[in-house]
């Protein structure tokens, strides 16, 4: 997604155009932008000392209100001059309208005064804030599907062992963006039809309000093509839910999910917040499971706020991008990643290493997770496929998470899902004080909830420690080498410890790496009486396999215990995994 920019921002223009007067950005890359606030009435308004709402454009000459209950704008102009006698067009049937202002009169002293004037009949009035698409450029280095899968696991969210698992469902996800190019041939078969919709027939069958919306809908143009002009949209939906097995292009996270249209940004990149909240609108009323919002407005916005709300009561999950100003979000929050409405999930973006992407915003209380971001390939219109970079293309890595785990349990609420890819998220020491979970989705882990690492085994000797899986030669004739180290704070010291290692198959299976290289299914350390200390950072040991596992994805495990603790829990799953760090507590 494309984000706006934040405490590092270049200062934007007065006037960006005709319509202009705020900007949002799209987080498809690194953006320049502005923190918007809306100012209070008694500010000053001088050139040399404008408030940041005013620095940052909207589109000029109409505010958003929104009515209270049973009241009709048509009753505001006789109460306010801050409306113009002329005809509000309805944003949402839940009260909310765009109104135009007179002249004279900037969209937030016309704000204010209606608030003021018509208490009684206005809930709130706020500028109509736009929103616009800024990417880093494109690599020009052919792109490898990393985030999928990586031959050595440090990058990637561990998609074909999920998708032996699950490859997808027909989970409608909204794509509320630039549009998309529905006739791209890795697209074309995953585009969502409207089913109370006949083709052509100039009318509105599902009495929706829009006509012959077979596919979605235009909210720029006002029309039912929604297209894409820009090639944001586009590419968000391939990461989403590109074709999967058709011999052609690439493959999304959820192979058969239904990409639902919903365009609210124009050729340029830039879209009014009016449009994206009946975006939103239309996704929860037309059954979106998940919405993907790949941008981001550095100001509160009431009715942005409102249309999220009103998704989570439609059951629906809203995916948003954390931004690209490299900033931290609890600081500076950008909206709508920063709702605190609990069907977000917020998403940072990483690169192929694991660690977080030079661009991504953070924030340990209001980022809830990563995934993959950096150089990531995807579709583009025309039929073609480009690399992009942003927190956009993180977001829909997540988007399509969710529609997997949807089809896999048709019944789950909104809630039970978040929680499902939240818990699931593989963590990863830069992601540390970054994200709320410390970790990268993991799409494996999301489908399989038994593989979540439960809470670390209990040591009476008080160690932090970690033991580090290298290599991954888990075939005949292969070695593996672990390493323990002892993490800061330990307090005391092992004499001795076991080490294991583990690999769940699918199914729940456990086989164990038993001394000689062979695979047990009963927990057998492979060694035993390993000397640890408090400043250890160490090889363990260098290890043979001699026998294969049976066939099927595995997740690794690595274990360091105190001697004949075992390695299990409770419930019979092991007690951390590999490359993550291994906090031993009382």
């Amino acid at each position: 997604m494309v984000a706006p920019t934040l405490v590092h921002a270049v200062p934007c223009r007065k006037r960006i155009a005709r319509h202009f007067d705020t900007v949002i950005r799209l987080f498809a890359g690194a953006f320049a932008g502005c923190i918007c606030l809306l100012p209070s009435p008694a500010l000053p308004r001088t050139s040399a000392g404008m408030s940041a709402a005013d620095r940052c454009p909207r589109v000029a000459g109409e505010i958003l209100v929104k009515m209270r209950a049973a009241a009709s704008p048509a009753a505001l102009p006789a109460r306010s001059a801050a409306v113009r006698k002329s005809s509000a067009a309805r944003v949402s049937r839940g009260g909310l309208w765009r109104m135009p202002i007179p002249a004279g009169l900037t969209e937030e002293e016309a704000a204010a005064e209606l608030r003021a004037e018509a208490p009684d009949l206005v809930e709130y009035a706020e500028p109509n804030y736009i929103i616009h698409a800024e990417k880093i450029p494109d690599d020009p280095l052919f792109g490898e599907l990393y985030a999928l899968a990586e031959a050595d696991g440090r990058g990637d969210i561990d998609a074909r062992a999920a998708w032996e698992i699950l490859t997808g469902g027909e989970v409608p996800v909204a794509v509320v963006d630039s549009g998309i190019d529905y006739e791209h041939e890795d697209l074309a078969a995953n585009i969502w039809t409207n089913p109370g919709e006949v083709p052509g027939n100039g009318i509105d069958d599902d009495g929706n309000g829009f006509v012959d919306d077979v596919r979605g809908w235009d909210f720029f143009s006002g029309d039912n093509a929604p297209g894409d002009a820009y090639g944001h949209g586009t590419h968000v939906a391939g990461i989403i839910g590109a074709a999967g097995d058709n011999g052609r292009g690439v493959t999304g996270v959820g192979w058969k999910a239904r990409l639902i249209p919903l365009r609210f940004m124009g050729p340029d990149g830039a879209g009014s917040l009016g449009g994206a909240v009946q975006a939103i609108d239309y996704a929860a009323k037309a059954g979106a499971r998940v919405i993907s919002c790949s941008w981001g407005l550095n100001v509160y916005s009431q009715a942005l706020e409102d249309a999220i709300r009103a998704a989570d009561a439609a059951g629906a999950i809203v995916v948003a991008a954390a931004g690209n100003s490299s900033s931290d979000n609890d600081a500076a929050p950008i909206y709508p990643s920063s709702s605190p409405s609990p069907n977000v999930i917020s998403v940072a973006a990483t690169d192929r290493n694991g660690n977080l992407a030079w661009f991504s915003c953070w924030g340990p209380q209001s980022v809830d997770i990563a995934a993959p971001g950096d150089e990531i390939l995807s579709t583009v219109p025309g039929g073609g496929y480009r690399l992009m970079s942003g927190t956009s293309m993180a977001a829909p890595h997540v988007s399509g998470a969710a529609a997997l785990a949807w089809a896999r349990t048709p019944g789950a609420s909104n809630t039970e899902i978040i929680s499902e890819i939240l818990d699931g998220a593989e963590t990863l020491a830069p992601l540390r004080g970054m994200v709320r979970t410390s970790g990268r989705l993991n799409l494996y882990r999301t489908l399989s909830p038994g593989t979540v690492e439960p809470p670390p085994v209990t040591d009476p000797d008080l160690h932090s420690v970690s033991l580090v899986l290298n290599g991954n030669a888990f075939s005949p004739g292969g070695r593996l080498e672990l390493s323990a180290i002892v993490g800061a704070g330990a307090q005391s010291a092992h004499t001795v410890c076991d080490g294991y290692v583990a690999a769940l198959l699918p199914g729940g299976r456990l086989f164990f790496l038993a001394p000689g290289g062979r695979w047990s299914p009963s927990p057998v350390p492979i060694a035993t009486g390993l000397g640890v200390t408090d400043d250890m950072d160490a090889q363990v040991g260098a290890f043979p396999v001699t026998e294969s596992l049976p066939s099927g994805p595995y997740a690794w495990y690595a274990v360091l215990t105190a001697p004949g603790a075992g390695p299990l829990d409770g419930a019979s799953r092991t007690s951390n995994l590999a490359h993550t760090p291994f906090a031993v507590v009382p």
